[in-house]
């Protein structure tokens, strides 16, 4: 074989290369290469897709990688060694045992601080790969270019040993061919020692034309000036074999041997098997046994009687199960919910096609009873088409990472680990990056930058063809045209990893004998390979979600119990609750998973849902494209619109959805119905006609057509089905997805319906860091007559919790004071009861974790008002009263155990109170709202329909018999005048009175607001 190169790094030598795998690969190809290596510094995530990229046009893969190694010299000596003495080696695998040596290599390297690996690991790794000195980089060369030829030929001939036969010098020639002293001494170590020489170039990127953008590349990794980093002798480019012959004409042999090396390495990937861990069994008993009668157990406590279908159904999916091999993944699964449920983390009810297993419910994965919701298993597992299962685990938030950690403590963390993800230099990053290395005007790449419309998948090329001011500034700046040309070099190139958001990889064997992994968060170690590279080699993934409305609807039933002094479950939560559909007619879903945007509250409103089912239609429905047919449901709905259907056979299957095609499995529930699928079949369609690929929708039209005739459908009929199919295969949405987490709306809608004060209590805990969101949140308790109390060092907690038949201000949400303040408070005020004035706060907390910023702010947000002190005065008092503080802990000579004295001398420094308005501006600067300057008023609009006599007499009564503290202004539509009644007139704003009054004017007249109409 002719030369190859072995020495070449891609876009996976992260901020080093600007080669992507895939024009690499057709560059060896289009030069006649027949093979090629990939050698990235220290890690192998590029691996795949480069094997993939190599097969897919028939060039030989050699799977390699650059690896940091100290130097040998002084590794006993470890105090001594600096990083100047470490170097780099090409690593080749040879075979199999080579490629797994060579994950686990990578896999020491990066979970390595210092990113290097010693000679003592290197030997134990060493059979199955060949190893090249390194080249520039390599301590072979470092050595010769110093003058060290001795212990040049040493370090050569100890690799020699650890590599027998399979150890080379690799030789370079960047720049100009030439003869030195270093390539003279090589060739004489390599006779002294009989060590082959192999030439090889470094490559970075393609042509000598992207040199720039290397450099570019370079200074972006450094936190570099690019005049500054001018590359004295660019000659990293991918040479062609005529370039190469030129330079080492002298020496061919060194080129053939390369070829030879190449054709040494075989390394073949195995896309067809699956690696599922086994889930630990009672010895004697198989995978299938244990998930039997784990399910039969789960019959006995779901249902109360056990019909024949369910045992059919249950059967049918045990059954599939086992033919595919699934047994472990199903307990694997169950083992991790119950693991959960047990630690009290409360997952969710299910997501995703899961949901449609009956399998799935009696192990307690699900929540979601797939009979009485008439869901498909075979939407999540199809027979008729292999593929990994997918169960998907919702966590509250705060307990994902303990569920992970779980995971790896019961299977081993040799066997699990979180997956890797890359961070791309996108469009404007890249525009802001090259800027920063360019140096010159700053605003120049800003200007750029904003030009590029902020658009998904937004390319430079895309933004030149659609911004004309972005062409227009290209076309009069020479400067802004080499950014903008720089910058589309390095597009889309990896710029950083990081972790995926859910998934965790569960395989059968230790992992760093297949995929390589790095250092993660925690112990939780990370792969180097990226979701689809793992999925392809068979592995199992799981995603562990964390959801906060998970955290919040525990948090809500948290304080139910606490409050109502007995235990709530989620589960004790009953079906078809009046008062929980009338909040949602009123659109009331602040908090309400799904339901909360104002889009959805509006539909809501229009909707009026009466039953489960339009929960679940209308978070199917909700999104871009099948948005444009709620209103059909709606009128269908509420009967001003007759219901039709395609075809009367198919009324069964729509009659739910009022005939408007909502879901996935309606379309195959058809297929089944008219065509004679079976469900595995139909599942297949709607994949199909999803892709819209015109020969797969072509060859499912015919045999759908064909299924029609069969069952005496006519041919035209037939026609009409499948265009519905087609038209709505977009639109379709995963009905097992959306009962499940329609399930999470459902319990939060009731929590917020009759436990108002807990449910908002939990809300505003969560929002307790957007000052927009907690005003409008007290604008909504101010509706429902719910009083938000400001908060108090005696007795607010460290989140809002009721209190006096309203919430009382948490004091997390009081700004500039800190946890670690918040903590020392309650604790202190615990330990020895309230605090009695500022001066005895300020002996009994340290200012150095309450310092003086954060007592001012509880001062200004009114937490201090029960000292019985002005505000004004207390912020005039407070130095004093620190030093006072400070003066009594030091006499107490550390001896914090001991009660301090009381202050006898607590004196208060008389200042003018604050104005009105000055006390309203510290207080939302202090806490984001206005708690104590404005009233709650109660607007109440006459229009023309009330403005009647016995109207008015009934509004006068109701008033009458509700005395309260809250004021009341008329506004008169006939003749536009308002009124604001006396004080004696003031009302409460319970809800059972504000309801009262809306029944009486209509909603819209009815408007309860803070307003200094009375200040």
């Amino acid at each position: 074989m002719p030369f190859v190169h072995l020495h070449v790094h891609s876009e996976y030598s992260l901020l080093d290369s600007t080669c992507r795998i895939e024009q690499l690969v057709e560059r060896a190809k289009r030069g006649g290469q027949a093979a090629l290596a990939l050698t990235d510094k220290n890690v192998l995530y590029g691996v795949i897709p480069f094997y993939n990229a190599c097969k897919k046009i028939g060039v030989h893969p050699v799977i390699g990688m650059e690896l940091s190694v100290a130097d040998l010299r002084k590794e006993k000596e470890k105090a001594k060694r600096t990083l100047s003495e470490d170097g780099s080696l090409i690593l080749l695998a040879a075979n199999e045992t080579g490629y797994t040596h060579l994950v686990k290599l990578a896999s020491l390297v990066q979970c390595r601080r210092q990113k290097r690996v010693g000679m003592a690991e290197l030997k134990k790794y060493s059979d199955g790969l060949i190893a090249l000195s390194g080249g520039t980089d390599g301590r072979i060369d470092a050595l010769l270019a110093s003058g060290r030829r001795g212990e040049a030929e040493k370090l050569a001939a100890w690799f020699q040993e650890i590599f027998p036969g399979r150890f080379y010098l690799e030789c370079q020639r960047h720049g100009p061919a030439r003869e030195d002293s270093m390539h003279t001494a090589k060739l004489e170590i390599g006779k002294a020692l009989s060590i082959p020489l192999v030439a090889t170039n470094n490559v970075h990127y393609l042509d000598k034309k992207d040199a720039e953008a290397y450099a570019c590349l370079s200074c972006i990794r450094n936190g570099t000036k690019l005049a500054d980093n001018r590359l004295a002798d660019p000659d990293f480019d991918f040479k062609s074999s005529q370039e190469m012959a030129e330079r080492f004409s002298d020496c061919p042999q060194m080129l053939e041997q390369s070829g030879k090396i190449a054709l040494d390495c075989h390394v073949d990937f195995s896309f067809d098997r699956m690696r599922l861990p086994a889930f630990p069994v009672p010895k004697g008993r198989t995978s299938a046994q244990v998930l039997r009668e784990k399910c039969e157990q789960g019959l006995a406590e779901r249902y109360r009687t056990v019909g024949d279908s369910i045992r059919h159904r249950l059967d049918k999916e045990l059954r599939i199960i086992d033919e595919m091999g699934f047994n472990d993944y199903f307990l694997i699964v169950a083992d991790l919910v119950g693991y959960a449920r047990k630690s009290g983390y409360m997952p969710g009810p299910g997501r995703g096609s899961a949901a449609g297993s009956l399998a799935a419910y009696l192990l307690k994965i699900t929540d979601v009873d797939p009979i009485k919701y008439n869901l498909l298993f075979e939407r999540f597992l199809n027979p008729e088409r292999i593929t990994m299962p997918d169960i998907d685990m919702d966590f509250p938030d705060v307990d994902r990472d303990k569920m992970i950690l779980y995971a790896c403590e019961k299977y081993g963390k040799a066997h699990v680990a979180q997956i890797i993800t890359f961070g791309t230099l996108a469009a404007k990053a890249a525009v802001r990056d090259v800027g920063r290395v360019l140096g010159g005007d700053p605003r120049l790449a800003d200007r750029i930058a904003r030009l590029i419309p902020s658009a998904p998948k937004m390319t430079l090329d895309r933004a030149y063809r659609e911004s004309a001011k972005l062409r227009r500034i290209l076309h009069d700046s020479a400067d802004a045209r080499t950014l903008f040309r720089l910058a589309q070099k390095v597009e889309g190139l990896p710029r950083h990893s990081s972790i995926h958001a859910a998934g965790v990889i569960f395989s059968d064997r230790p992992l760093t004998e297949l995929v390589p992994v790095q250092e993660g968060h925690g112990s939780v170690p990370v792969t180097q390979f990226p979701m689809e590279d793992l999925e392809a080699l068979g592995l199992l993934k799981i995603d562990f979600l964390g959801l906060r409305n998970l955290t919040f609807l525990r948090e809500v039933i948290e304080r139910v119990s606490v409050y109502t002094g007995k235990p709530f479950h989620a589960e004790d939560i009953p079906a078809g609750d009046p008062d929980t559909f009338q909040l949602l007619s009123r659109g009331d879903t602040t908090g309400v998973f799904q339901l909360e945007s104002e889009g959805m509250r509006h539909v809501l409103r229009k909707l009026r849902p009466t039953e489960f089912e339009d929960i679940v239609a209308v978070s199917a429905l909700y999104r871009p494209g099948p948005v444009q047919f709620i209103d059909r449901y709606v009128r269908r709905k509420h009967g001003r619109e007759a219901v039709r259907y395609p075809h009367p056979d198919l009324q069964s299957i729509l009659a739910p959805t009022y005939g408007v095609l909502v879901y996935q499995e309606q379309i195959m529930q058809i297929a089944v119905q008219m065509a004679g699928y079976s469900l595995g079949e139909a599942d297949i369609l709607r994949r199909a006609v999803s892709k819209k690929k015109r020969d797969m929708l072509e060859a499912q039209q015919k045999k759908f057509v064909a299924g029609c005739a069969r069952k005496r459908y006519s041919a035209e009929t037939a026609a009409q089905v499948f265009d519905l199919i087609v038209r709505f295969a977009n639109y379709g949405f995963n009905r097992s997805h959306a009962v499940a987490y329609s399930i999470v709306s459902y319990r939060l809608a009731y929590l917020k319906a009759h436990y108002p004060q807990m449910f908002m209590a939990a809300y505003l805990s969560g929002i307790a860091g957007s000052p927009e969101k907690l005003a409008a949140a007290a604008e909504e308790l101010t509706r429902a007559g719910i009083p938000l109390y400001p908060p108090s060092v005696n007795r607010s907690q460290r989140t809002f919790e009721p209190a006096d038949g309203g919430i009382l201000f948490g004091l997390l949400a009081i700004k500039n004071l800190g946890g670690g303040a918040i903590d020392e408070i309650i604790e202190e005020r615990r330990a020895r009861g309230p605090y009695r004035s500022l001066y005895d706060f300020c002996r009994r907390t340290s200012v150095r974790k309450v310092n003086r910023r954060a007592i001012e702010s509880m001062i200004f947000a009114g937490a201090m008002d029960e000292f019985q002190a002005d505000r004004a005065s207390m912020l005039a008092t407070l130095d004093l009263a620190i030093r006072a503080g400070e003066e009594e802990r030091e006499g107490a000579d550390g001896q914090t155990s001991l009660q301090l004295p009381k202050n006898t001398e607590e004196v208060y420094i008389e200042v003018p109170p604050l104005t009105a308005t000055e006390k309203m501006y510290y207080e939302k600067a202090a806490l984001g709202l206005y708690l104590s300057g404005d009233q709650t008023v109660l607007f109440l609009k006459i229009d023309r329909e009330h403005h009647r006599p016995d109207i008015l007499a009934q509004l006068k009564k109701a008033i009458r018999q509700h005395p309260g503290k809250h004021r009341i202004v008329l506004y008169y539509e006939t003749n536009g005048k308002k009124r604001a009644l006396a004080r004696n007139y003031s009302v409460p704003l319970m809800k059972t009175f504000i309801d009262n009054v809306r029944q009486l004017l209509g909603n819209e007249n009815v408007i309860v607001r803070k307003s200094r109409i009375f200040s």
